[in-house]
């Protein structure tokens, strides 16, 4: 059994009086209207629009949860009298889409004529909300205020440490041969660390996998594996007996049991020095107390915590709980990945999966965020950095419209 370094941190931080009430929701948002209220309290919302969007991926991509073909999406425009607008995207609920129609419809038309204040309060109250409709909202809200307010997005939050963000990119669950030809293709295109998605079921092909990358790899190179609760705790045990008698040297295992075994995680990170992530375990501040002990990280989601506000908080309360903290996507296009990637740089987080535009179509021209190098750099302008004559609008369905 390891020390437990993360315990003994947080140990000396409480003796030394040094550990300090972690920030919650209310009140961090209580800060960010302080600064909108500073700045721009009288500017009002003129209009409000809903797209949907279907981006298809370039090829099927395939992890233990589900098989992903196109990414269904929705999008919040939410504009002003001097047609500065705010952005906000999320993913189209699979059930009750009707409901999340009427109640997008009817927020969207109480805030028209509204200053951006009086929205982003009312906002805030509506704690009966799905998370993709709070998604969709409050990114196009925050998005809005840092445009009006001539600040880039990230930086409603604090102060931005870093202003590249190095990504994995993803191989999915696929057979031997699709995998080195993915691994050529990534490796050819100057990624620098593998993501590698394992949980298949069949504990021998994922182990063949994981050994093939490993392989393959350049020194410089490095490789992660995340099984989506795909395993058992058997399989589990076995794959790390297996990558630690091989020598493989992995950055982190992510989410190897199903997200409700956090105890049992725990046991498998006391059998190892490969550092352990929760993922689906971990969705809202919450969830923080239920795995701190038991796990090395976090992966936060934007499209998790239904808010990028609280998944910056998860990231920051995480640190302080002696947690790395790695985001993550879901998705989104590459306007939801200029939000990870600003998040990635306030909280800061130590570790990036930032890739899902780059697996499938988008609906800008040009990405905002761009890769160079496996590395996210962030944009320039006010807000996240979107103009008008960079969307693909013909890509883009209108469903609501009110002025």
């Amino acid at each position: 059994m390891r020390l437990d370094e993360k315990w003994l941190g947080n140990l000396l931080k409480i003796e030394n009086g040094a550990c300090r009430k972690m920030i919650d929701l209310t009140s961090f948002y209580g800060e960010i209207i302080s600064k909108i209220d500073a700045q721009i309290p009288n500017i009002r919302i003129s209009e409000a629009r809903l797209y949907i969007s279907e981006q298809k991926y370039y090829k099927p991509f395939v992890i233990a949860t589900g098989r992903s073909v196109v990414s269904r999406n929705f999008l919040i425009f939410l504009y002003t009298r001097n047609n500065i607008f705010g952005v906000g995207e999320a993913g189209l609920p699979r059930e009750n889409i009707e409901a999340f129609f009427k109640d997008a419809f009817s927020i969207l038309q109480s805030y028209v004529g509204k200053t951006i204040n009086f929205a982003v309060r009312d906002f805030l109250k509506r704690n009966n909300l799905s998370k993709n409709l709070r998604l969709g909202i409050a990114t196009a809200l925050l998005d809005l205020a840092t445009r009006e307010m001539t600040i880039r997005f990230g930086e409603i939050f604090g102060k931005l440490h870093t202003e590249e963000i190095l990504t994995d990119i993803t191989i999915g669950i696929e057979d031997i041969e699709s995998t080195e030809k993915d691994l050529r293709f990534v490796l050819d295109n100057g990624f620098k660390i593998i993501k590698l998605k394992v949980g298949s079921g069949d504990l021998k092909t994922d182990l063949k996998r994981i050994k093939l990358v490993n392989e393959r790899i350049p020194e410089d190179c490095k490789l992660r594996i995340d099984a989506n609760q795909g395993w058992t705790f058997e399989d589990a045990v076995n794959a790390i007996k297996f990558i630690e008698t091989e020598g493989i040297q992995l950055e982190f295992i992510e989410q190897p049991l199903k997200k409700d075994k956090i105890s049992e995680i725990g046991k498998l990170r006391d059998m190892t020095e490969i550092p352990i992530l929760a993922d689906e375990s971990i969705q809202h501040l919450e969830d923080l107390d239920k795995v701190s002990n038991f796990v090395d990280g976090v992966n936060i989601k934007i499209t998790k915590a239904g808010d990028p506000v609280e998944a910056f908080l998860i990231g920051i309360n995480a640190k302080e709980l002696g947690l790395k903290v790695m985001i993550g996507c879901s998705g989104e296009s590459n306007i939801g990945i200029t939000v990870d990637s600003y998040l990635a740089s306030t909280i800061p987080v130590d570790y990036a999966d930032l890739d899902s535009d780059i697996l499938k179509e988008d609906i800008l021209k040009e990405k905002v965020t761009k890769v160079i190098n496996s590395k996210r750099i962030l944009p320039r302008d006010a807000g996240l950095g979107i103009h008008s004559d960079n969307i693909i609008w013909e890509k883009l369905s209108l469903k609501y419209m009110n002025k």
